[in-house]
This record gives C-alpha cells, sequence and structure tokens, in this order.
C-alpha cells in the first residue's frame, strides 16, 4: 500500500517530510523512501522502537500502528488537535535541522549563526 501510495504522491508532486529515530531500521526506510518530493531527517537520540506513526495533514491526524499482526489506524478531524501536531512536529524538525548543520560547521571547522526567528 505505502509504495503505490509514495508513486501517486510524487506524481502530483506532493512534498513529504518524515523525521525518524537515527538507527539502523530508519537507514534502510531511507534507502526505500527517499527522493524527489520526500525529505527525511534523522533525529539523534530520539526513543526508537515503537511501531507506529503520525500523520498531519489538513485538519487532521492520522494515527497508525505498523505491527503487521494487528494494524490500527485512527483518524482525528480536528483543527485545533492538527495545530499542535503540527506546531510539534516543526518544533523538533528546526531543532533538529539546525543541530545537524551546526555539526557539519564544527566538522568542517567554519561556525554558523542561528536565525532567532526560525524557532
Amino acid at each position: 500500500i505505502n509504495k503505490r501510495y509514495v508513486v501517486k504522491r510524487r506524481a502530483k508532486e506532493i512534498p513529504k517530510r518524515i523525521f525518524l529515530p537515527d538507527n539502523s531500521a530508519a537507514h534502510q526506510y531511507i534507502d526505500t523512501m527517499a527522493g524527489a518530493y520526500t525529505e527525511i531527517v534523522l533525529v539523534k537520540d530520539f526513543t526508537d522502537g515503537f511501531l507506529t506513526a503520525m500523520e498531519t495533514y489538513d485538519s487532521k491526524v492520522n494515527f497508525l500502528t505498523l505491527d503487521k499482526e494487528k494494524i490500527i489506524s485512527v483518524i482525528i478531524e480536528d483543527e485545533n488537535i492538527a495545530n499542535l501536531q503540527r506546531a510539534q512536529f516543526e518544533y523538533i524538525w528546526k531543532k533538529e535541522t539546525a543541530r545537524q548543520a551546526a555539526s557539519r560547521s564544527a566538522s568542517r571547522g567554519t561556525s554558523t549563526t542561528s536565525d532567532s526567528s526560525a524557532m
């Protein structure tokens, strides 16, 4: 199902951002998912081991299990809940991309300044 969805999403040029815990399973996932219209960030020190996912779109939040034995999907349609989940996602995304940029700069021996308006 996911592969068909990805093909359709890319054909419609719909972007998607995903963050995952930085582990071996995530690295394998990136190999299958990375590409046009899909941006993935691996989050260092993020708790892993959950067989779940969360997607936010429009005014909806979809929580789903990824356990092949018991797949459950719950869609909540509420603007306030969607905005909360979106804000949490954006916070983690910005913090981790800034950390990674600083890490890359430090490894190259250059310094960066962060834009406080980005947070």
